[in-house]
């Protein structure tokens, strides 16, 4: 949320920056601002389980095993998802959705993304049996 400072907040503002750089400037608001802000810092809370649901279940996805598991893992881990959507071709909703584990991500997309954190694809091959009577 942003608040809109008065003029007279602003000068009041420049001069306590001027007259003490690096200190901190605190600033009275007034009655219309302080509702507003009341008003976010309430909407923010009412928000907050929704939000640690979330993350609860990009964990749960995330702890899944194999390829996918492992993608989640490394999405988590770099961070700054919207960048990475943007840059894969897919818009952050796609992209959430398959760190959620509810959604698949496009062939092309899985590509762009396995290029795009750095990581290299490799798998264990597990030794065959010989088939009975093969000589070497």
């Amino acid at each position: 949320m942003t608040i809109q400072l008065t003029d007279a907040q602003r000068a009041d503002f420049a001069a306590k920056i001027a007259n003490n750089p690096g200190s901190r400037v605190t600033m009275d608001f007034t009655p219309e601002q302080e509702a507003a802000w009341r008003q976010a810092a309430a909407e923010e809370d009412a928000r907050k389980g929704e939000r640690q649901e979330h993350q609860r279940a990009l964990n749960a996805a995330a702890k899944q095993p194999g390829f996918f598991g492992d993608l989640r893992r490394a999405l988590a881990a770099h961070g700054r998802q919207m960048e990475i959507a943007e840059r894969i071709g897919v818009s952050f909703q796609e992209l959430d959705d398959f760190c959620l584990g509810q959604a698949a991500l496009p062939p092309a997309a899985i590509d762009a993304l396995v290029s795009t954190l750095g990581l290299r694809l490799m798998q264990e091959i597990p030794d065959r049996p010989e088939p009975a009577g093969a000589t070497r």
